[in-house]
């Protein structure tokens, strides 16, 4: 508790904004949470990944732009590769939704196709 005191002492925009800051820190991150373990309930624990994964580049600029840090290599790198990794998790989701759409299609045809035949004859389908 005497390093808390100690540290709101120095801190630079005043004692009462340090206690502001800890606070409105901790009930943020909780509720970061609590949303990702929605995220993770209701869809996946792939999709909360990339939610959690999105959460890096969204940091890095806003940090470069309200706290005026310097964009060096490695959040360079760190901004490519977690972009990469949305990117591609959206474009294999797209595929997988459209193979399962194809599928679905096909076999609404087939299905359509023998309802459609007189008398209950059966007729060799060729897909």
């Amino acid at each position: 508790m005497q390093a808390m005191a100690r540290e709101a002492e120095v801190f630079g925009i005043g004692k009462a904004n340090y206690y502001l800051v800890l606070v409105f820190s901790a009930v943020l991150s909780q509720a970061g949470n609590v949303g990702l373990m929605g995220v993770i309930n209701y869809s996946s624990a792939l999709l909360g990944g990339v939610v959690t994964t999105s959460c890096i580049p969204v940091t890095e600029v806003l940090a470069i732009f309200f706290f005026h840090e310097k964009f060096d290599g490695e959040k360079g790198v760190a901004l490519a590769l977690s972009l990469w990794g949305i990117v591609f998790y959206f474009y294999g989701e797209y595929k997988n939704n459209r193979k399962k759409e194809d599928k679905e299609k096909k076999t609404m045809q087939m299905t359509t196709t023998e309802d459609d035949l007189p008398n209950g004859q059966i007729e060799l389908l060729t897909v």
